[in-house]
């Protein structure tokens, strides 16, 4: 009995979680919300904004997308090694181009929002100005996120 539960739970992760999309692998961290993928497609994370060049966290910011990426995410022989090269890979679920021609997507790894992780980390803001479905959650970690005073919030408080 415990079988058949399994699977049916395994093939709803895969129908319903945030696992469905296209597998692509990460090649390089432009910023803390932005990428390059091996095939040369620039992906722009949906819902989060991280400072720009210039900014006080900028660095950081894209040190912790490029550390979370290898915290959970596959490199290119199947493993979750932390001190690997970067190339890894992500699923991501597009939803468009955006006004700079960066393809718009929501990133995940073993079930787990690259997203989402990047503002509960203090890394990333819920970025509001074009809502979207999660806008509401990412206001909640953001939220949560200050409140700890995680990351980046002793720059930006």
């Amino acid at each position: 009995m415990k079988k058949p539960l399994a699977i049916l739970l395994l093939l709803s992760s895969f129908i319903f979680g945030q696992n469905t999309g296209d597998l692509i692998t990460v090649d390089r961290i432009i910023d803390g919300d932005t990428f390059e993928s091996e095939d040369n497609i620039v992906y722009r994370m949906i819902g989060i904004d991280t400072p720009e060049r210039g900014e006080d966290g900028y660095k950081e910011a894209g040190a912790h997308l490029a550390l979370t990426i290898r915290r959970h995410c596959r490199d290119e022989f199947g493993e979750y090694r932390l001190n690997s090269f970067l190339k890894r890979a992500v699923n991501i679920k597009s939803t468009g181009k955006g006004r700079y021609g960066r393809t718009l997507a929501y990133v995940s790894c073993k079930e787990k929002s690259i997203n989402e992780i990047m503002i509960k980390d203090g890394y990333a803001l819920s970025y509001r100005k074009y809502p979207h479905k999660y806008t509401k959650r990412y206001n909640e970690l953001e939220s949560e996120a200050k409140r700890y005073n995680r990351g980046l919030w002793s720059y930006w408080d």
